[in-house]
């Protein structure tokens, strides 16, 4: 008999932009004379986005170079679960889940299913704005490649809106569950979104709307 679902939390936040936030549509035809690297777009209405995918590998990733939990620079999976290991680690894994690959039955049947759902993060209010930026030779001291290529930026006081979801089951943790949503987007603060981060982008704050039960 498989695992009962208790409830599911949602948790809305908003996110506000410190500094030029630059995540890459990726793929899009460059321009001559316009933007090189614009940002990632819906393309109903061409507004930014923060994609939840983005988030929830960021908050994962992090989590895990705390916590030494990556095994060979790679995703942390069942293979790194032994007998007596701490629960904090069984509850991360609950939480972002593994790969339907991973071969461990049991603790497969432990961990499954993924409990967090973090959904595209939209604009409450937002500016665009255009950066050029050079690639400079560090042993000459002058302009490298190309040129100039202008990044295209959500720019700082933005503020956009999403939602994460929380599954529980009965046997989890929900405590330990949330505060590793928590920790996870502090660390987010504490480091930087999107690309270019080295060079002060991205960097960004957390601060929670809402938190219900939507489903018990």
């Amino acid at each position: 008999m498989g695992k009962k679902l208790k409830k599911v939390l949602e948790l809305i936040y908003d996110v506000e932009i410190l500094t030029g936030l630059h995540i890459g549509a990726g793929g899009t035809e460059e321009r001559i004379g316009g933007i090189d690297n614009p940002v990632v777009k819906n393309p109903l209405d061409g507004e930014p986005y923060i994609p939840g995918s983005s988030l929830k590998g960021k908050m994962r990733s992090l989590l895990e170079l705390k916590y030494g939990w990556s095994k060979d620079g790679k995703p942390a999976d069942l293979s790194v679960l032994k007998d007596g290991s701490d629960e904090k680690l069984k509850s991360f894994l609950k939480l972002f889940g593994v790969s339907a690959g991973d071969k461990d039955g049991k603790n497969m049947k432990e961990i499954a299913p993924t409990r967090i759902i973090v959904e595209d993060f939209m604009p409450v209010n937002y500016k665009l704005e255009e950066k050029t930026e050079v690639s400079i030779d560090r042993i000459t001291g002058t302009v490298s490649g190309a040129g100039p290529r202008i990044m295209e930026r959500v720019a700082a006081g933005s503020v956009f809106r999403g939602k994460i979801l929380v599954k529980v089951f009965e046997g989890d943790d929900e405590k330990s569950l949330l505060s590793l949503v928590d920790e996870g987007l502090k660390l987010v603060e504490s480091d930087y979104l999107g690309g270019s981060g080295s060079r002060g982008y991205g960097r960004v704050r957390f601060s929670k709307v809402n938190e219900s039960v939507v489903v018990e």
